[in-house]
């Protein structure tokens, strides 16, 4: 039997590996241990509880919106259920519901997608200082929306990262900002899946990090993020999966948060995908470079371990 020190170490190797929800069930182990005498450090606590967030993400995602009859409405319906052969994704579902006061946004997308495609989509997500390469902007009048170049506070390991990501909205709004910090968790050998948690931090956190908001720009709440696991009835693909909860400290228009959905959402979305079956087929030479860059420490290892989800 595994001394308590023994699975502690285990527990910051696993997490150092980004295992992170099978360094928190080591972690709950020793928590749980009759032999435990003294409480875990505020590290272990911290990491047992972002754990938990990421299951909870997993267990949200697993809930058919369209069998959830808790307000959710369809923006978008895949018509194609069968995937065929040649194809490297099948058809994308989008729902959401707000709150009467509209202050909150919740959104859930999907899509099937080829195994082939799991580097390139990776490469798409992490790569953030070239968000500006391919996230979209309306400029046309009255309507004015985007994304201004993404920021990187710091990077965590090798897939988890903290952003500044700020959003200019149609006048007379005034902007909105994220600090969203992205954690990768590969749980690909006791549950198939590889989630990536998003959460928003506040001022002062990470030690003095996140820095106070502008004056003029509202600061908002996001909890979500994705969910990769085998599709269920083709083994060639990969099911990926998005739920996001956006919270803001004032009443959006009801036609703004239809415009965010049915456009915005909608082609940022596809924006990703076709984004990603570029990657995949040569056509994005910066994220090809950036692939070549960090293969050896990254992405040759997202390969193996899509090898490993799928059974390649």
């Amino acid at each position: 039997e595994e001394s308590l020190e023994s699975l502690l170490d285990l527990a910051d190797h696993l997490y150092q590996d980004d295992k992170l929800l099978k360094a928190a069930r080591v972690l709950r182990q020793v928590r749980n241990s009759k032999e435990c005498t003294q409480d875990l450090n505020k590290e272990h606590i911290d990491l047992i509880h972002l754990a938990d967030e990421c299951e909870n993400l997993v267990q949200v995602l697993e809930i058919d919106a369209s069998d959830d009859n808790d307000g959710w409405i369809c923006a978008l319906k895949n018509t194609k259920k069968e995937l065929t052969d040649g194809e490297v994704r099948g058809g994308t579902d989008i729902s959401y519901k707000t709150n009467d006061a509209h202050t909150e946004l919740q959104l859930r997308l999907e899509t099937p997608i080829h195994g082939t495609l799991l580097v390139p989509l990776i490469s798409v997500l992490n790569e953030s200082q070239l968000y500006y390469t391919w996230l979209p902007s309306w400029r046309l009048p009255p309507i004015k929306f985007g994304i201004r170049p993404v920021l990187k506070l710091k990077q965590i390991g090798r897939c988890s990262q903290v952003l500044i990501i700020t959003f200019d909205p149609p006048w007379p709004l005034c902007p909105r900002e994220l600090i969203l910090q992205a954690t990768a968790a590969d749980d690909i050998d006791d549950n198939g899946d590889i989630v990536i948690k998003l959460d928003s931090l506040n001022e002062g956190d990470l030690d003095g990090l996140v820095p106070p908001v502008d004056e003029n720009t509202i600061r908002l709440h996001f909890n979500g993020g994705f969910l990769l696991r085998k599709h269920p009835h083709d083994p060639k693909f990969i099911l990926l999966q998005f739920y996001g909860h956006i919270q803001g400290s004032f009443s959006a228009p009801l036609w703004f948060i239809h415009f965010l959905v049915k456009t915005v959402v909608v082609t940022c979305w596809e924006m990703l995908l076709n984004i990603t079956e570029e990657v995949k087929n040569g056509k994005r030479e910066k994220h090809a470079t950036v692939i070549q860059e960090k293969w050896d420490d990254l992405y040759h290892w997202v390969e193996t371990r899509a090898a490993d989800m799928l059974g390649f």
